[in-house]
């Protein structure tokens, strides 16, 4: 069977690295359910970074998940800007 690929946003990333966010515990038994590797984006991991930076480790800690491939980041908005175009049904791509 195949692995299903699960996309992770900020704030379950925040609130399973910040351990005083409401919603850490939910994040925890969520993120124990799938099997990295998760895929997300760099504005993401940004945010994520800005938001735990006065945590102790927070920022670190989001680092750690790219680091040991927990995270991968293998979406490329210039590269795919055309196709994405194309998904939202735009016929002329602006050169």
């Amino acid at each position: 069977m195949k692995q299903k690929r699960v996309i992770v946003d900020t704030g379950p990333l925040v609130a399973f690295l910040n351990k005083k966010d409401s919603y850490h515990e939910w994040a925890k038994i969520q993120f124990s359910l799938i099997s990295p590797p998760f895929i997300s984006c760099e504005s993401v991991i940004s945010e994520a970074y800005f938001l735990l930076q006065g945590f102790s480790n927070g920022a670190r800690n989001v680092l750690e998940l790219l680091e040991r491939e927990l995270i991968i980041l293998p979406f490329d908005l210039e590269a795919e800007s055309n196709s994405i175009k194309i998904l939202l049904g735009k016929d002329q791509i602006v050169q």
